[in-house]
């Protein structure tokens, strides 16, 4: 039939085979391939029931989405939407044989099937929304005659994945076959339940002649409409997939026309094509990394059983790899268990573990007062206290204790880590782990390599770091490395802002329209004010004297000791509900402003947004510029997955080239760069400044320049 899509028989049974490894994409060949196994299918009257399967290691986990952006590839055609009609309209029963995933178009050729069986470990979903766009093969209209409006909302709209259990529940799947995991044991499974009786699987299921169960009517549209701006804020393709699964409630084709409508309108839109560069992003870090051999990690070891160690340790017990937590006190290594216990206990309540899972993962920590317990592990992380010489001393004992091959590794968020190689015999195994907080919950590894780092050693951590399900990042070494570095400009350009006339709430309110988790004042009180006082202190004697420098963060904390969200006052009051900024904080920012001599005026929206942004944006070409990241698509993938930078604008990088437009960010930063003078995170960066003479866009040249002007890594 094609090179991707194979046609064999077994007596009355006609099987369709996918090929297309990895994860059997639906490329414009698998469609290809697909239709004419119907159409011959069709000639052969000795063909009971069709069985439809993928090869390899999934049934079938959605369109190739390289072809997205190709014109050309789409018009040759046929379109899946037309494949899988011919699929339903055929005058055999069809059942899909599935193991693995099956997700988007997956799911949908699945949809199209007059009867779905699979494995009792598989997955399905819709997650096209994570693009940006809809299901656009008939999912959006198929799903709410099979389950009801409001399941299928819940799917579509979150693009969660399903486990095989609960899609029988629902009606998704029709038959769970255990033990069973791999695609031929499936196939030869779906053959043989079928043979046990099949009077069974005549009947001609055809999904799209089902009536749409819609038990709250237009009431359960306004609530998902709600639950979007809740839990999607900003985001257009959960409003899109609501729009395409009301019309399912209209005749079948004019839902699928109005399907198809919305999709072409999504596919267009600059969200979906942010959203598909950042899916294309966080796939290629683990590509930028040198060659080298991994090393297996058995155990870990973790100094300091604060919220960040407790973090960490949850990080590694959660897949299974044992973890020993020393400090300096056992109240401190008491509370840590407990709270660890805690939150794998919660699990079991939540039902996303069993009492017996639970007990396994917590059989595997240890803790100890000693370093010595530290002799048998493969990789120790220490987050101690952010200090340069409390971490070398930690480094020093643990050089002395550790096994010559262990690798020691620092969760500083900012600190040459060089320092720290050089106090140690192995200075080739020293290699920096900056985990964001909770650690257990975020998702992105900020993996520094010093100037003495081994290859070996990146290639074990980033190993790893993937194993504990994070998105690792290889980065240089310098102050803050990439995703700190970045945001400190950010945060100087705020406070800048209190002194010349904004107060805290009209500047959290702007970040936080333009897509951020929160503001920069409500992100400070929320972490701590207390841990960037003490960073600027040991960071302010390297400040040159010209550079702008606000004393209003300093003095909260050491005039006023507000601290933030853990001492209920901050730059804002959490004693009320909602939290206030006080009348303190407010005369606290006027006597600045008076102290300064600058005459307080009214700033506008427009001017907040491009001040705290551009700093990120123009921080990230000077990155660049130093080699400290490999690729802007990786800057991007870090400040979104480290700091929320909204996924629908691209991230910085993208949102400046592609979104924005480059002659415009240069335009703005010369602007206010000469209106401010003083602050050196204005002025343009080199890079910047010869793409737009040169007339170049970033990412064009990036490219093809294949390699950094200057590499770190």
């Amino acid at each position: 039939m094609s090179d991707t899509v194979e046609l064999t028989f077994d007596n009355e049974i006609a099987i369709i085979s996918l090929k297309n490894p990895p994860v059997n994409a639906l490329s414009q060949s698998v469609r290809r391939g697909i239709l004419n196994s119907v159409k011959e299918i069709k000639k052969e009257k000795n063909v009971k029931v069709v069985i439809i399967r993928g090869k390899g290691n999934a049934f079938c986990a959605g369109a190739d989405i390289s072809e997205f952006s190709n014109k050309e590839k789409l018009a040759q055609g046929p379109d899946l939407p037309g494949v899988i009609q011919h699929i339903e309209d055929l005058d055999k029963p069809v059942i899909a044989s599935i193991h693995g995933v099956a997700l988007g178009g997956g799911l949908e050729v699945a949809l199209g099937c007059h009867y779905r069986f699979s494995t009792s470990s598989t997955k399905v979903g819709l997650p096209e929304v994570q693009l940006g766009i809809i299901p656009g093969a008939g999912g959006t209209q198929r799903l709410p005659r099979l389950i009801g409006v409001q399941k299928s909302l819940e799917i579509i709209m979150t693009g969660k994945m399903v486990r095989a259990s609960s899609a029988n529940k629902m009606g998704i799947i029709d038959v769970v076959i255990p033990n069973v995991h791999d695609s031929d044991s499936m196939l030869n499974a779906t053959i043989q339940h079928y043979r046990n009786d099949p009077s069974k699987y005549q009947e001609l299921r055809r999904v799209s002649s089902l009536t749409v169960k819609n038990e709250y009517g237009e009431m359960v549209y306004d609530m998902a409409i709600q639950t979007a701006k809740d839990k999607a804020r900003g985001f257009n393709g959960p409003i899109h997939c609501i729009n395409a699964i009301k019309a399912s409630e209209k005749p079948f084709n004019e839902g699928m026309a109005t399907e198809k409508s919305i999709i072409v309108q999504a596919m267009q839109s600059t969200q979906a094509q942010a959203q598909q560069y950042l899916f294309f992003a966080q796939r290629q870090t683990s590509k930028h990394i040198p060659k080298g051999k991994a090393s297996k990690v058995n155990s870990v070891g973790i100094i300091g059983a604060s919220t960040m160690g407790i973090g960490i340790a949850i990080c590694f017990l959660e897949v299974g790899i044992p973890v020993v937590i020393l400090d300096i006190k056992q109240e401190y290594i008491d509370r840590a268990v407990n709270t660890i216990t805690k939150t794998f206990n919660k699990n079991v309540k939540r039902k996303r573990m069993t009492q017996e899972k639970v007990d396994q993962l917590l059989s595997n920590l240890n803790s100890t007062l000693s370093y010595s317990d530290f002799s048998d592990v493969d990789l120790v992380i220490e987050a101690v206290f952010e200090n340069v010489e409390i971490k070398q001393t930690v480094f020093r004992n643990l050089d002395q204790h550790c096994k010559p091959s262990a690798i020691l590794a620092t969760n500083t968020s900012s600190l040459d880590i060089d320092l720290f190689a050089r106090v140690t015999q192995r200075p080739e195994k020293v290699i920096g782990t900056h985990f964001f907080s909770p650690a257990n919950k975020m998702r992105l590894l900020e993996v520094v390599k010093c100037s003495t780092t081994s290859n070996d050693t990146i290639s074990t951590v980033m190993k790893v770091g993937k194993r504990i399900r994070k998105i690792c990042v290889l980065v240089g070494n310098c102050f803050g490395f990439a995703c700190n570095r970045m945001f400190f400009p950010y945060g100087s350009e705020s406070n800048f802002l209190l002194e010349e006339g904004c107060f805290p709430e009209q500047v959290d309110k702007v970040l936080y329209d333009f897509g951020l988790p929160m503001g920069p004042f409500q992100m400070q009180d929320l972490s701590g004010n207390d841990i960037g006082w003490k960073i600027r202190k040991m960071r302010k004697p390297f400040i040159p004297k010209t550079e702008r420098y606000s004393n209003l963060s300093d003095s909260l904390c050491a005039d006023y000791q507000r601290f933030g969200q853990k001492v209920k006052k901050g730059w804002y009051d959490y004693d009320v509900s909602p939290p206030v900024v006080s009348d303190e904080v407010k005369n606290l920012i006027i006597s600045e402003s008076n102290k300064l001599g600058i005459t307080r005026r009214n700033i506008s929206d427009e001017e907040i947004e491009w001040r705290c942004i551009l700093p990120i944006i123009n921080e990230g070409f000077k990155i660049l510029e130093e080699g400290v990241s490999y690729s802007p698509s990786d800057i991007d993938t870090m400040i979104i997955f480290g700091y929320g930078f909204p996924a629908y604008r691209g991230g910085p990088m993208y949102y400046a080239d592609k979104i924005i437009g480059l002659p415009k960010i240069l335009s703005l930063l010369q602007h206010y760069s000469s209106e401010h003078p003083n602050s050196s995170h204005l002025i343009p960066s080199k890079l910047l400044v010869k793409l737009v003479e040169s007339n170049q866009s970033l990412f064009s040249y990036w490219n093809k320049s294949k390699h950094v002007l200057k590499s770190k890594l």
